[in-house]
């Protein structure tokens, strides 16, 4: 659980971040040193990236120092992991969809639904997360899911964007079955939820490197 410290102070390496980015006490940088990505060193793009990508996961997490520091040198250019990238196509896929697509009267998914589901993939993906498998509810909601063998991993977010999260280990346990909080608690789900998606994600890698091929 999060301490009642400010996002500054909980999110891992921030102020070091905001350090390096604005600490020069020889003299200020101009706007023209500061706007290209390429001033800064990969590793620090990377930190930057991986910091906005953990409080994106929950929005008592969002900080808007860190979000200002990040469009000020012009890192929001930076491009998405795959993953990220795949999950944003087929979201905008679903939110275009027309009423009555199914030949009903289906909507599209809302985007409540479908920002919030991609706040959460941030928080739990990574550069080698297998991806998941993106659908529509039929209700304005989304959906994602992870199978490898008995292990499972669900998303499920609704037309409002309320999320509830399903877990199963490599046995096929269930580990969790749970609405998500908006708020600090659902650190915990989410921390859950990525663990489980890096081991599975590992064994995908091992038996079929060539698992992306199945998503083109």
């Amino acid at each position: 659980m999060y301490s009642a410290r400010s996002p500054k102070e909980r999110l891992p390496g921030l102020g070091s971040i905001l350090a390096t980015l604005f600490s020069r006490p020889e003299m200020p940088p101009r706007r023209s040193d500061i706007s290209q990505p390429e001033a800064f060193s990969p590793e620090l793009h990377s930190l930057i990236e991986r910091t906005l990508r953990f409080s994106s996961g929950n929005q008592a997490l969002e900080d808007t120092t860190l979000r200002s520091a990040v469009a000020a040198v012009g890192l929001e250019a930076l491009p998405l992991p795959r993953v990220l990238q795949y999950a944003q196509r087929k979201l905008d896929e679903l939110a275009a969809l027309p009423i009555g697509w199914d030949g009903e009267d289906a909507p599209p998914s809302t985007p409540a639904a479908c920002k919030r589901m991609m706040r959460l993939l941030r928080a739990v993906t990574d550069d080698v997360s297998v991806y998941p498998t993106l659908v529509t509810d039929y209700e304005g909601g989304v959906s994602a899911e992870w199978r490898a063998g008995k292990q499972k991993a669900a998303i499920e977010i609704d037309a409002d964007g309320e999320a509830y999260l399903y877990v199963t280990d490599r046995r096929g346990d269930q580990v969790l079955a749970e609405k998500l909080p908006m708020g600090q608690e659902a650190y915990v789900q989410i921390r859950s939820l990525k663990y489980e998606l890096a081991e599975m994600s590992s064994r995908v890698e091992r038996v079929n490197p060539a698992w992306r091929s199945l998503f083109e």
